[in-house]
């Protein structure tokens, strides 16, 4: 959690000294949302589509988190893998994670993880990320 905490605050105090680097907004924004379940301090990396998504998702959760889900609920331990990235000329990057959840009680899972980052006038921006389940194929859903 300090981690997490500190990653943030370097990338908000960084803009003193360079601009956030695509994998940072996207290292950021995967323990921000998919590991820490925090789609407000996510919401704050993302734009278009994601941040679409996150407030939609916002909207759905509202009533579970007004009975306090977070004090009550047990985290499994995370793991996470950069397992591929993809340069769409200078603007658009697409990075592919692999996370591994390990419950304390159940059985460990895995999924994947897309994140598209794109450069925007005020820097890097998170516009669409997606899951799909960890079979063990390729680095990406649609190969």
């Amino acid at each position: 959690m300090r981690a997490i905490a500190l990653l943030t605050c370097l990338l908000c105090f960084s803009g003193c000294a360079r601009e956030a680097s695509p994998e940072d907004v996207a290292a950021t924004f995967l323990e921000l949302y998919a590991l820490n379940v925090d789609q407000e301090s996510a919401m704050t990396l993302a734009s278009g589509l994601a941040k679409d998504k996150l407030l939609k998702e916002l909207t759905d959760v509202a009533a579970i988190r007004q009975e306090g889900f977070r004090s009550t609920m047990q985290r499994p331990k995370f793991g996470k893998t950069l397992l591929r990235t993809d340069r769409e000329g200078a603007k658009n990057v697409l990075f592919t994670y692999r996370i591994a959840m390990t419950p304390e009680v159940g059985e460990a899972t895995a999924r994947r993880m897309l994140i598209h980052v794109e450069k925007q006038s005020d820097g890097w921006r998170v516009v669409d990320y997606q899951f799909w389940p960890d079979t063990g194929a390729s680095a990406a859903p649609s190969e």
